[in-house]
């Protein structure tokens, strides 16, 4: 796509866009994989040590400077080309060559029957093309929903979204093997984002995402049949971080565990493409995607993927991206409320047919267009790349090559989820997400720590006290596909729920700003529990927030990089962050101090305050029987 092509669909200017050591933990999730190797014993979760590390299986990537051959074993000639699910370092639709390893792993699951039969996908965004050939086989009839005209016919059809659920799932004439991710999977399209007002302020597109998403999520009856909902989307930039309440994130989380009969549904959502955002883009002078921000001179990124609230949810699964190469894709927003990534590439561009100058030639995902060569990604006026323009590959133009975007990293872990719920239906919302975490796999370990002015910024992988790697380039890794099915078959579960609450901080304001002035505050959690997940709010009256740096730290003294400087924001009267999350701390015990610091890293004297600090710890009591 063209440069203002992107801003106004790649996730860049839409206003919704798409796009160890052995541990007490460890044990725990052992026991619950494995329960024949390792029976209940009174007084605790679980004995014996028999995965005694988590997310260690690091991904090494070596590059090849040839392609590979791949034998034909499918009736699609296209499946070679899947670098995605299958990487050897083969020749692809883009003039840089994938690196060997860099896929979902998806093995030999298709090839024993693993291909998420009987589990149903909901793409929640714009309408996709139910009647595509290869599309329609997996399509539920009478089963999609447009939530803005209340209708089960879908007439807004976009090209985004045909290629989001091409993904997940490809069923039709060309066979079913090797060419998505869990070809079996039933899909149903819901189109919630026509319905979100995204130009009458913050309040409005607050109000009509919650009436629309809340319907798709799992307030319609249309939803009761759902396992999996993907959401390739995201907010509007408004330059901070959007107004929720507690109330209304208990709100979503109620209606996100209600879905698969209590179980939960599983909840993925794009990360986003923000990292390179332009300065212009809040006041729509931006016309360069590629020009990026301030932030970027230092290799931080310009929007982090939490500041969009839905991300932040603890049922959420936020997804990151990485391109064939086994980086993270030069678009990717970064945070610490990202989980996992998964494959998404890069443009999927080739000189000879894109020109000379482009961002980027690495491939991108090949998945299904909206058919006909004169609409859709594929067109004959503008060819990226060999497949496209009505080649012998594709006459009538029925896939794209160049689909890219943490909208094509989502659904890889939505068709993971529906591989893993086939072998396991009994799994609930929680299981999933933490054996996604458990089985990633780390990726770009020479990552470095992000200095400013003396001070860290941004770390690299860190490993936390219950013994994962996490990243907030990458959450805990690259999606293993074989090994969370492998993980999932037999999985017993986790144990029972358990929500501390939100606990605010105590004590006056803390003052902060120039060199070397911090401000910090403490909140003493007494639980004996077992960290699941983090959620933080906080309020200050600074009034330049692209010169803040917020840490949060652990009791058992894990630093988690939350806020990271030079980000687009708008200066303000007082920034405040009514919801963000850290992953960082998975597995942790929660019992003792947390401690959120702030600093101001521009150097020059500023008057500010930190008012106060909310912070947020679910997950599992320890030692329970």
């Amino acid at each position: 796509m063209d440069n203002m092509d992107m801003l106004k669909r790649s996730s860049l200017a839409m206003a919704i866009f798409f796009f160890g050591a052995p541990n007490a933990f460890s044990q725990d999730i052992a026991a619950a994989a494995h329960p024949d190797r390792h029976p209940r014993v009174p007084g605790s979760i679980t004995s014996g040590n028999y995965l005694t590390r988590v997310n260690s299986n690091h991904l090494h990537v070596f590059c090849r400077r040839a392609p590979a051959r791949v034998m034909a074993h499918s009736n699609d000639p296209l499946n070679a080309y899947r670098w995605h699910l299958k990487n050897v370092g083969q020749k692809v639709f883009a003039d840089t060559l994938p690196c060997p390893g860099v896929d979902i792993n998806i093995g030999s699951l298709h090839e024993h029957g693993v291909m998420g039969k009987g589990v149903t996908v909901a793409i929640v965004e714009s309408g996709f093309d139910v009647d595509h050939p290869d599309l329609k086989n997996s399509t539920v009839a009478g089963g999609s929903r447009d939530f803005l005209d209340e209708t089960d016919e879908i007439t807004d059809i976009v090209d985004h979204s045909t290629a989001v659920a091409g993904i997940v799932a490809l069923s039709g004439a060309r066979g079913d093997k090797g060419r998505s991710v869990a070809p079996h999977a039933s899909l149903v399209s819901f189109d919630a984002y026509g319905g979100v007002n995204t130009s009458n302020g913050e309040a409005a597109e607050n109000a009509t995402f919650r009436k629309y998403f809340g319907a798709a999520w799992g307030e319609s009856p249309k939803t009761r049949h759902v396992d999996v909902f993907n959401n390739s989307l995201g907010l509007s930039p408004i330059g901070k971080y959007r107004d929720i309440s507690h109330a209304q994130i208990q709100e979503w989380e109620t209606i996100m565990g209600s879905t698969r009969a209590g179980r939960g549904g599983v909840y993925t959502w794009a990360a986003g493409n923000a990292f390179k955002m332009p300065k212009g883009i809040l006041d729509e002078t931006a016309h360069d995607p590629f020009e990026g921000c301030d932030a970027n001179r230092f290799g931080l990124g310009c929007v982090a993927a939490g500041v969009d609230f839905p991300s932040n949810f603890i049922p959420m699964i936020t997804v990151a991206s990485i391109n064939a190469q086994g980086k993270r894709s030069y678009f990717s927003s970064t945070g610490s409320s990202v989980w996992i990534s998964a494959p998404a590439g890069e443009d999927g561009k080739q000189r000879q047919y894109a020109g000379a100058d482009q961002n980027s030639y690495g491939p991108g995902i090949l998945t299904t267009d909206n058919p006909g060569c004169d609409t859709g990604y594929n067109t004959s006026a503008s060819p990226k790349n060999a497949l496209e323009g009505g080649s012998r590959f594709d006459p009538q133009c029925h896939y794209t090559a160049s689909f890219s975007g943490t909208s094509s990293a989502a659904p890889m872990i939505a068709g993971v989820a529906a591989l893993m719920l086939g072998v396991n239906p009994r799994l609930t919302q929680r299981d999933v997400k933490y054996i996604l975490a458990v089985t990633a796999r780390p990726i770009d370990l020479a990552l470095q720590p992000i200095r400013y002015r003396g001070m860290t910024v941004e770390s690299g992988w860190i490993r936390n006290a219950a013994g994962f790697r996490f990243s907030n380039s990458y959450g805990f890794g690259l999606v293993d596909a074989s090994a969370a099915v492998a993980m999932a078959r037999h999985f017993r579960g986790l144990p029972a729920f358990f929500d501390n609450g939100w606990v605010s901080s105590r004590g006056a304001s803390r003052g902060f700003g120039g060199k070397d002035n911090a401000a910090s505050m403490n909140i003493r959690i007494d639980q004996d529990m077992t960290v699941e997940g983090v959620q933080f709010g906080f309020a200050t009256t600074h009034t330049m927030p692209s010169n803040l740096s917020a840490t949060l730290t652990s009791p058992s003294g894990t630093v988690s990089h939350v806020i990271t400087p030079f980000a687009i924001y708008k200066d303000t009267a007082g920034f405040t962050v009514p919801l963000s999350s850290s992953n960082a701390f998975l597995g942790e015990r929660a019992r003792g101090t947390w401690t959120l610091r702030l600093t101001d890293v521009s150097g020059r004297p500023v008057e500010a305050k930190l008012d106060n600090f909310q912070l947020r710890v679910v997950g599992h009591k320890r030692n329970v029987n």
